[in-house]
């Protein structure tokens, strides 16, 4: 505001009256401009569509914690989302049966044991055992005299003193004798009965009841004492090394899937680590859900805790590419498209950021992929706080 001295003349008074109307708008204009620059706390220069200019101060910076980074080459992956579980392979899955009949005796596992191929589980016993040794002691005795008898009578047939009827039956007990032994060894060999042992007279009421395969015990179904017949399961063993990655994948990704690929999967409620396997084989028809069933092998490492059963969540990898990178908290989304905050001038404490529009490609975890020109290596990127800014 400008004043004017009451005590001066007259005169004096109407020879600075035009000044003082001259200068008063000049006065308004530098208030007015020292005012707006007080206030200000960004500004947007005249650019065109996708470049505007942002103007921020230091304390500006601190406030919004913005940070810098640089664009940078990534290798991003193709990837085609699944889901389903482990399985044990159908080579480490065994149902143990009875051999025969009986009852069984000497079961002392446990779900969780561990047991070796060849180990005896339990035995089972059934005094028809008895029975089928005692017959094939018999038919084994027989045998040498049989086989005497059928030499003999050859002989005399051959020298036509005894009728041919004669050695055609002694012919016929020595070989049905001798098949009959060849039958009961078999089931002595499948007994697990030992014939040398046999032979010495040492008979045995219980067998025993052999490991398939080497694994764990997944569940035992029946108790010592139980009479169990050989087509009813007495227990479960399964191995958990290496396991198979069952996945199902929609009709629409089968065409990318190849045998090979790698498969990152994670069991959510075991661990959040990464896993790897690899794609083994696709199945050939769709489900009512439309999807196919994929599978994937995977070797656990010793003392896994990764059982048969357990959910996974899984990314198959169908290629990859290297393509430039910014952290997503650097892209700003708006109406207009994308862009990012670029820092034009870094030899000032003022930061001057251009507003560049950009196309974004893949996402892949944390980072994504930009497409455009507009952003190279080495350019100064806002990759923290830039949406607070930006509005």
């Amino acid at each position: 505001m400008i004043t004017i001295s009451t005590g001066m003349k007259t005169s004096t008074k109407k020879r600075l009256a035009p000044l003082i109307i001259a200068l008063l708008p000049l006065g308004m204009m530098v208030l007015s401009g020292c005012h707006s620059r007080q206030g200000e706390v960004k500004t947007a220069e005249s650019q065109p569509e996708g470049m505007e200019m942002l103007q921020l101060t230091p304390d500006q910076i601190a406030a919004n914690g913005l940070v810098l980074g640089e664009p940078f080459l990534h290798t991003f992956s193709g990837v085609v989302e699944a889901s389903g579980q482990l399985e044990a392979l159908p080579r480490n899955r065994a149902a143990v049966n009875a051999v025969t009949g009986g009852v069984i005796r000497d079961l002392t596992l446990l779900p969780g044991d561990r047991v070796s191929r060849g180990q005896t589980l339990f035995r089972i016993e059934n005094q028809e055992l008895l029975q089928l040794q005692e017959d094939y002691l018999t038919a084994l005795a027989s045998l040498a005299f049989l086989k005497d008898d059928y030499e003999r009578q050859k002989l005399l047939a051959e020298e036509n003193i005894s009728a041919r009827k004669q050695f055609l039956k002694a012919e016929s007990d020595y070989l049905s004798t001798q098949a009959r032994i060849t039958a009961l060894e078999a089931r002595l060999n499948l007994l697990r009965i030992d014939r040398e042992v046999l032979r010495q007279g040492r008979l045995t009421a219980a067998v025993p009841v052999i490991s398939p395969i080497s694994g764990f015990v997944a569940s035992v179904s029946e108790n010592n004492g139980v009479f169990v017949s050989p087509e009813n399961p007495v227990l479960e063993i399964v191995e958990t090394s290496p396991l198979m990655v069952t996945l199902q994948v929609f009709e629409k990704d089968i065409p990318q899937i190849n045998t090979g690929q790698l498969v990152r999967f994670r069991v959510p409620e075991v661990s959040a680590d990464t896993l790897e396997a690899s794609v083994v084989t696709s199945g050939k028809a769709l489900s009512d859900l439309r999807t196919v069933t994929v599978h994937a092998l995977f070797t656990p490492g010793k003392n896994s805790s990764y059982l048969p059963g357990m959910f996974v969540k899984a990314e198959i990898i169908t290629g990859s590419h290297q393509a430039l990178a910014l952290p997503l908290e650097a892209l700003i989304s708006g109406e207009e498209g994308e862009f990012v905050l670029v820092r034009s001038d870094p030899r000032n404490d003022l930061w001057i950021l251009k507003k560049v529009k950009v196309i974004s490609g893949m996402k892949q975890g944390n980072l994504v992929e930009i497409l455009s020109p507009g952003i190279t290596p080495g350019d100064q990127v806002v990759v923290n706080g830039a949406f607070s800014v930006a509005q």
